[in-house]
């Protein structure tokens, strides 16, 4: 799915369907944006992502047109900003 397609059926309350990943990894991103999934979201709350992680996984989504969210650590404006930074197409906050 398309980051324009995500945010669409998004904004249109369509039932989606992702994951969290949990392993700050570019080739278990790839495995995850092949498997026919709408949406993956980098779990930063529970796991090992730091902002080198976050940009180059981010990258790697942004170049395939694949919605990421990132679901930061805690809801200071410091964490949401290094997220967004980072290209993530929306938030989860704790």
């Amino acid at each position: 799915m398309s980051i324009g397609e995500f945010r669409r059926r998004m904004a249109e309350g369509a039932p989606l369907a992702g994951t969290f990943m949990k392993t700050p990894a570019v080739d278990v991103l790839e495995v995850l944006m092949l498997g026919g999934l709408d949406f993956v979201c980098l779990d930063a709350e529970h796991a090992p992502f730091d902002r080198a992680a976050l940009n180059a996984l981010c990258a790697v989504a942004r170049a395939a047109d694949f919605p990421v969210l990132v679901r930061v650590p805690s809801g200071s404006a410091e964490q949401i900003g290094m997220a967004l930074d980072a290209g993530a197409q929306g938030i989860v906050v704790p």
